[in-house]
Parts: C-alpha cells; sequence; structure tokens
C-alpha cells in the first residue's frame, strides 16, 4: 500500500495510503471516471492520494476546508482539478465570499465562465438599457429621473437573476441525513437548466429535463413578480421623496404604473420569454465552450455575441409584451 500523508480528518484519526479496500464509493455511483461536474464516480484509493498531495501542497489539511469539501476529499468523489482550482480561488480577492456563501461557491466551481457571464449579463443589459432610457426619454430624462433610476436598480439585481437562476452548481456530499418528502427530493435532482450536461455524477432522463425546464420558469416568473413589486414601489417612493423634499409642485410626465398589473406582467413576461430565451442561451453557451475548449478567447467573444443577441431580441419583445398587455403606450397613443 501506499504510505501516509499525514493529512488529519476531524477526529484526529489520518487518512492517508492504505491500500487494499479499493476505497469507499463515491456519492451517485458512476465508473470512476472524471465527470463535467468536477466529481469521480466512484472514490478510489488512487484519487484519494492525489487529493491528499493537493492538500499539501497549498499547506492545507481536511480540517481547514468546507465540511462538504472536506466529505468529498475524504470519500474521494472530488476532481484533483476542481479541488486545486478551489484552493486557488481561496486565495484570490474571491476567497472570502467563496467561505462564506456557499450557494456562490458551487456555482463559481462548476462553471469557469460563471463571473465572466455575470459581467457581461450585467453590462450589456444595463448599458442597452440605459441607452435606451436616454432614446426614449430625450430631453425629459431629467424630469424623468425616478423612472431611470428604478429601472436600473432593479435591472441590476433582474440581470444577475438570468444568470444565477440557471447556472448549474456542484454536488458536493449532503452534511444532513434528515429525510425529505419525494416532491423535494425531486426537485434536488433536477438539472440547473433543461440542457446541463449529465456525468457520472449525476444523470438527468427527459421527464427532468423537462420539469427544469418549468421549475426555472416557475422562480423567473416570482422574481419578475417581485421584481415589478420592487421597482414600481422605488418610482413611486422616489417621486413621493421628491415633491416633499425637492419641488412640491412636481408633477410625473408619464401617468405612475399600476402596481398590480405591472407587477403580473413583469412575472408573465419573465416566464414566457426569459425563461424560454436563457435555457436555449445556456445550452448554446454550453455547445460552444465544449466545442472550443482550447480557445477561451473565442469563447468569450461568442458568450458576449450571444448574449447581446439575446437582450436585444428580449428588449423588443417586451415593449410588444407590454404594449399588448396595455401597460406601455405605443409613440402613437402617446
Amino acid at each position: 500500500g501506499r504510505g501516509r500523508s499525514g493529512v488529519k480528518l476531524q477526529g484526529g484519526d489520518q487518512y492517508g495510503g492504505r491500500g487494499g479496500d479499493g476505497g469507499r464509493r463515491g456519492r451517485g455511483g458512476g465508473d470512476g471516471g472524471e465527470n463535467g461536474d468536477g466529481f469521480e464516480g466512484a472514490g478510489n484509493q488512487d484519487v484519494r492520494t492525489k487529493l491528499l498531495a493537493i492538500l499539501l501542497s497549498f499547506s492545507r489539511s481536511l480540517e481547514s476546508l468546507p465540511q462538504d469539501i472536506a466529505l468529498a476529499v475524504k470519500e474521494g468523489v472530488i476532481s484533483p482539478e476542481l479541488l486545486r482550482r478551489y484552493l486557488q480561488a481561496e486565495r484570490s480577492w474571491i476567497g472570502g465570499l467563496l467561505r462564506l456563501w456557499k450557494p456562490f461557491r458551487d456555482r463559481f466551481l462548476a462553471d469557469p465562465q460563471f463571473l465572466f457571464k455575470i459581467a457581461v449579463q450585467e453590462l450589456i443589459g444595463n448599458g442597452t438599457a440605459l441607452a435606451s432610457e436616454i432614446v426614449v426619454r430625450g430631453d425629459e430624462i431629467w424630469d424623468e429621473m425616478e423612472y431611470v433610476a428604478s429601472d436600473l436598480i432593479v435591472g441590476t439585481v433582474v440581470e444577475a437573476a438570468f444568470v444565477w437562476i440557471l447556472a448549474p452548481r456542484v454536488p458536493f456530499p449532503s452534511l444532513t441525513q434528515t429525510p425529505n418528502s419525494g416532491l423535494v427530493r425531486f426537485l434536488g435532482s433536477l438539472p440547473s437548466h433543461c440542457f446541463e450536461a449529465s456525468s457520472a455524477a449525476r444523470r438527468f432522463n427527459i421527464l427532468q429535463r423537462i420539469a427544469s425546464f418549468f421549475s426555472s420558469g416557475f422562480t423567473y416568473a416570482m422574481t419578475g413578480l417581485g421584481s415589478g413589486v420592487v421597482g414600481t414601489g422605488i418610482t413611486y417612493g422616489l417621486i413621493s421623496a421628491r415633491q416633499t423634499f425637492l419641488d412640491p409642485e412636481y408633477e410625473p410626465h408619464r401617468p405612475l404604473p399600476p402596481v398590480i398589473e405591472n407587477s403580473l406582467g413583469w412575472g408573465a413576461f419573465m416566464l414566457l420569454s426569459a425563461n424560454t430565451r436563457f435555457q436555449f442561451l445556456e445550452g448554446l453557451e454550453l455547445l460552444v465552450n465544449s466545442s472550443l475548449r482550447s480557445q477561451q478567447a473565442l469563447v468569450k467573444f461568442l458568450i458576449i455575441s450571444l448574449r447581446f443577441g439575446n437582450n436585444y431580441y428580449g428588449g423588443v419583445q417586451f415593449i410588444q409584451f407590454f404594449r399588448w398587455l396595455g401597460l406601455q403606450e405605443s409613440s402613437q397613443q402617446a
């Protein structure tokens, strides 16, 4: 067998190179090969030895890792590449956020392009929105700054949600043994989006992919509904503050949007348009990344192009949809 590595587990036991038992099975089964989410299909002694060597190279122990990552190392079900990427990122400017916010960490580790996609979506989404505000409102933009500020504040949250909701996550082993209902287990088994690749640790069937589409759609709808309420509330609040503290005689040039109708319109748009568009966008980006893995500059260019086209088309759909609902005036009606 291999010699002990000297890395200690919680409780004082050493976890090292005792050969002969072939290792414990990793969560999710499989054939032991590395998969797309950074997990091994089956824990084995060789993988564990590599993981412990990586820890030693970073002068880290199992006790210093988050508990779920330490468990994945102990069971040998995390790939050496994923562990190395986590340890490298933990040393960077983003390390504190990775340690404190598990949902962010799991998305960051699952997709090397995650932060890039967030940045691109924010810049394109808010950049095009601000440009549209300037063009549409023209010289009245300063008189209607409450609307502009509300749109940009809510837009910042919504643009991040577009990426966050469909971002894949690394399936680290669960630390709890609390039994869940069948529905909770089923929802937990769904892919993040309907085109997410299967792996040795997580395999998705057609039913799960269809359910994922509708589950994400519901999340998008709730995000849109909440954003509509908050955005309309911010607009009302800013106008009220302006009338109270700056200009008691100020009256909005445009009618204030109805809170309930506007919020329901946002929810419907997110469900019907945004969810569908971003599901296909994730599938296209997955195809681009897998086909051009060695040409990351080209991958990033295509991500920017795809997201710009998606945002442009979504903006057109938004105007058409809200005019159809009677929640936005056309130029002929204004």
